[in-house]
């Protein structure tokens, strides 16, 4: 079986993550009742992740939610950041000039980077942010090749064709 290098477009790698997105979007839409749905009490939390350092990094903004909420899970290469932020002040309905916190139930889940050590996620929570951080495979991490340049004329046997 011949095997052929593949080159990772990061093009179609957002694509995937949009299309994951939207059909996480479109799936809680359908799952309740009709009618519902716009007046649903999820609601999704902001995301940031980014490789630095040899690992793999996640911030989840949670303004206001208590830690002690929060359930982190990684099943096979997906990592997924569910919880609950309640409201604590009873205000009746009608007294509201103005409600834009978003209450209620939440769930993130994110395809991880081929590479990420999924087992060994680290978890801290520090002013309203979801800090994750995994430490990825050395293999998976890209590494420099040095060119060396060969005189003129100077043929290199080691270099098959």
């Amino acid at each position: 079986m011949e095997k052929r290098l593949i080159r990772k477009d990061p093009f179609w790698q957002e694509l995937l993550d949009f299309r994951q997105s939207f059909d996480e979007i479109v799936n809680r839409f359908f799952s309740q009742p009709f009618g519902q749905a716009m007046n649903t009490q999820s609601w999704v939390p902001a995301m940031d992740c980014y490789i630095e350092g040899g690992k793999y990094h996640v911030q989840v903004a949670l303004p206001g939610v208590d830690p002690k909420q929060l359930n982190v899970q990684v099943h096979g290469n997906l990592l997924t950041v569910s919880g609950e932020h309640s409201d604590k002040k009873e205000i009746a309905r009608e007294n509201y000039l103005s409600r834009e916190f978003a209450y209620g139930h939440f769930e993130r889940t994110v395809t991880l980077p081929e590479g990420v050590l999924g087992d060994k996620f680290e978890a801290a929570f520090s002013d309203g942010i979801l800090h994750l951080t995994a430490p990825i495979s050395d293999k998976a991490l890209p590494r420099t090749i040095e060119v060396k340049a060969l005189g003129e004329g100077t043929k290199n046997k080691s270099i098959a064709a």
